[in-house]
């Protein structure tokens, strides 16, 4: 397991790389215009701190406090008054007052001309496209993933609820719920299943047991013991609770049985 400081390291690697590879690219694309890449490349750089505040906000507040709490209409009027913001107070005083005259060949008359500060909100928004882009695909991943982990324990819970055993008995064969089952005991050559109702004393052995209910909610906390999870009341590293008794947990058993009830 990665450390966190090796981690975080990796993440500002990939930010930085993102960034170099973003201003080389738009110097590429406006160099081939006019073929002075210099000049392409000093306003992109100036170019990049509203871009910046604009990812970061977006990334570092806008997302985990309104889009990933389903606020999407909150969170467009935020990321446009933000926006706003960056090229008021960032970008257009950077364009004006420092790149135009200096490397480009016009000098605007009007800090607030529309044409201008619509340009200029369309350009800082472009360096926000595939972060925010990236970051709404995570989301709709996730949120995929979970939707298919829902629907795969409805589904086990709709096949736990219908789910039976038959124990056979002398000459008869019983049915049993596994809904109605709140633990397995093992005697020797013959099973206890204690159901909600009653305690029923079965021949067969608890280990054919385990196997057949594998998949269900069920698990083996002893050599003696199967429980059903549902009805654990509490647990702690020795023993777990059902119905107000204590059943113990196993030195084999204990690392699986913590780690499943944990998670």
């Amino acid at each position: 397991m990665p450390s966190k400081k090796v981690i975080d390291k990796s993440l500002l690697y990939y930010h930085i790389s993102y960034w170099i590879l973003f201003v080389g690219l738009f110097t590429f694309i406006w160099g081939t215009y006019d073929n002075d890449y210099f000049r392409n490349f000093m306003v992109q750089v100036l170019s990049l701190p509203s871009r910046l505040v604009l990812v970061y906000i977006t990334i570092l507040f806008l997302f985990p406090l309104l889009f990933n709490k389903g606020k999407i209409f909150l969170f467009a009027v935020w990321y446009i008054l933000v926006l706003i913001g960056c090229t008021v107070l960032i970008q257009r005083p950077m364009m004006m007052y420092y790149i135009e005259g200096r490397y480009l060949s016009f000098d605007s008359t009007e800090f607030f001309n529309l044409i201008e500060l619509t340009n200029t909100m369309l350009d800082i928004n472009v360096a926000a496209i595939i972060p925010i882009g990236g970051k709404i695909a995570g989301y709709w991943i996730k949120s995929k993933k979970k939707l298919n982990e829902l629907q795969v324990i409805n589904q086990k819970l709709s096949n736990y609820q219908n789910q039976f055993i038959l124990f056979k008995k002398g000459s008869s064969k019983h049915k049993l719920f596994l809904k109605d089952i709140q633990y397995i005991e093992s005697l020797r050559n013959h099973i206890l299943v204690a159901t909600l109702e009653k305690k029923h004393d079965f021949y067969g052995s608890i280990t054919n047991l385990e196997s057949v209910l594998k998949d269900q909610p069920f698990l083996r906390i002893h050599r003696s013991f199967i429980v059903n999870t549902n009805y654990i009341e509490s647990f702690n590293t020795t023993n777990v609770t059902i119905d107000g008794h204590d059943f113990p947990i196993g030195r084999k058993y204990k690392e699986n049985v913590l780690k499943k009830l944990r998670s």
